[in-house]
């Protein structure tokens, strides 16, 4: 009697089983949790959303994960955010670990970003009633491993919010920025500025800000006369706060332009006055917009070893107007090359860019060079870091151990 029972259980919970995946898969195909769309050079991708959740990996680390599919099911799309305590409408940035993502099927990744790729970008528009919305853009990888760049993002999905905290270490920091009658103050330029004459280091802008909750945060101005200013960083306490932000961008004309400042909703202006200079070159990298054409490495690339004056990159330009240039790549794996100089002829030149910066990891490492709105690719292979010597050696840099040895004693002895 007793097996007869348990049979009868088994075939039960079989049935509801059964019953339940069928309600689920249905459930799913009518009312989706959402929608998902994105666009890469030539193509629009669009599907919809299965699921989003909220979990914990660390003490104070918690992860949303936000999964769909086509609508045939042939590829995947997969969307993850990073905060501490909690998230919050904001923006998400691949270069600071709070964000990664993947489209795929069950054999390859189509597109794949995150920090180690390039600079990828979520926007979380609105986050409440169990339901979320947002943006996203930026570099990917496909499955080739050329740099592609995807477009005009959105999401919306359903979401259980009752896992999310309600700290602020999640997002963008809130805010105000320091204005009065829409001007920045206080607001202080430091640095000089010419036309066709790069921005460097020294030249920033500092504003204030009112912060009325901690967290991440972005405070960038738009781009103005071929240049810009941003800042990117974590506030923990609130009040007023100065920001430096730092000027990047070759000047294309001379005379009085404006700056928008914007942090979150709050925005503010300043005005900078460029000097007559030169006005700057223009042309089209070699090989643009894929791999750079001839693009030749010189010097030695190691995990942990910092970069000198001899890791170099030739790439190829075609001037069509001569004047000062910067050519730059971005920062992938702690490096970046640049140079900056002044085309005197035009037509197809080679340009020596130098390498700075510490690399963190080994292996393949893909980089984005810009020359005005010309772009191409190349990659590097960095070698893992050296084996550090023989005997106890505390480790205080990346990529460092410590060894251990019997000193005195037996071989036959042991550590307990």
């Amino acid at each position: 009697m007793k097996i007869i029972k348990l049979s009868s259980v088994i075939v039960l919970l079989a049935a509801l089983l059964f019953s339940c995946q069928k309600e689920y898969s249905f459930e799913k195909v009518i009312t989706p949790a959402g929608t998902w769309e994105f666009n890469d050079s030539s193509k629009q991708y669009i599907g919809n959303m299965d699921t989003a959740y909220i979990q914990t990996i660390a003490p104070s680390t918690k992860i949303m994960s936000l999964m769909g599919r086509t609508a045939n099911g042939q590829q995947s799309f997969r969307l993850h955010l990073y905060a501490i305590d909690s998230f919050t409408v904001g923006t998400y940035k691949a270069s600071l670990s709070q964000t990664d993502f993947k489209y795929y099927t069950a054999t390859k990744n189509i597109y794949q970003a995150d920090q180690f790729i390039g600079e990828f970008i979520v926007v979380v528009t609105a986050l409440g009633n169990n339901q979320i919305t947002g943006t996203f853009s930026g570099t990917s990888q496909d499955s080739t491993g050329a740099i592609k760049q995807l477009t005009l993002g959105k999401f919306t999905s359903r979401i259980n919010l009752s896992g999310n905290g309600t700290g602020g270490g999640g997002g963008t920091a809130v805010g105000t920025l320091g204005a009065s009658a829409g001007t920045c103050t206080p607001t202080s330029a430091i640095g000089t500025y010419t036309q066709g004459v790069a921005l460097t280091s020294g030249n920033t802008v500092t504003v204030t800000v009112t912060v009325t909750a901690p967290g991440t945060y972005t405070i960038a101005t738009n781009t103005v006369n071929g240049v810009s200013f941003s800042k990117t960083g974590t506030f923990t306490t609130t009040g007023v706060q100065t920001v430096t932000l730092n000027g990047t961008g070759l000047p294309i004309n001379s005379g009085n332009q404006t700056f928008t400042v914007t942090f979150g909703s709050s925005t503010c202006n300043f005005p900078i006055n460029f000097g007559a200079g030169t006005p700057p070159a223009t042309g089209t990298l070699g090989g643009s917009p894929g791999n750079c054409t001839t693009a030749t490495q010189a010097g030695t690339y190691t995990q942990g070893i910092a970069l000198t004056s001899a890791n170099t990159v030739t790439v190829q330009v075609n001037v069509t107007t001569v004047g000062a240039y910067t050519i730059s790549t971005n920062t992938v794996n702690g490096v970046s090359f640049t140079n900056s100089g002044t085309f005197t002829t035009t037509g197809p030149q080679n340009v020596i860019l130098t390498g700075s910066g510490t690399p963190t990891s080994s292996g393949v490492q893909n980089f984005i060079v810009t020359f005005g709105s010309s772009l191409c690719t190349f990659s590097i292979t960095f070698g893992s870091g050296t084996t550090p010597p023989a005997g106890d050696y505390f480790p205080l840099t990346l990529g460092s151990n410590w060894t251990y040895g019997l000193e005195g004693g037996t071989p036959s002895d042991s550590l307990n």
